[in-house]
């Protein structure tokens, strides 16, 4: 069964990952000139595989706005934030570590972006 994880589509469209779930794909080969495109969902997908660390474990954040973060502690202790503002303005944004309020930062994310932040 395709879904996120498929390598590509012919045509850029949506595929049924997990029963009634609709999901892109991280690829798109075109079926003429097979040309790989990555679609945006790769580039989401890697802000999470490049950093965070087989067995790290999610933090809790909070704030308004929390809906647009996730932290992991990585098994070497590095900390990983993906955040996201899918507004047309920027937004500040601050982090301290819930086990260590020292180890933090404050950072301002430009309008409709990914970002992924690494505490060592």
């Amino acid at each position: 069964m395709p879904g996120v994880f498929g390598l590509g589509l012919r045509k850029p469209r949506s595929v049924v990952g997990w029963p009634g779930s609709r999901q892109n794909s991280l690829f798109t080969i075109t079926a003429d000139t097979h040309e790989v495109r990555h679609n945006p969902e790769y580039y989401v997908m890697r802000h999470f595989s490049k950093y965070v660390r087989p067995g790290a474990k999610v933090l809790g954040t909070t704030s308004h706005f929390n809906s647009m973060a996730i932290a992991f502690r990585n098994p070497d202790g590095t900390i990983v934030v993906v955040t996201q503002n899918a507004l047309e303005d920027e937004r500040p944004f601050e982090f301290a570590d819930p086990a260590d309020a020292s180890r933090g930062f404050k950072a301002t994310l430009a309008p409709r972006s990914f970002n992924t932040f690494v505490i060592e």
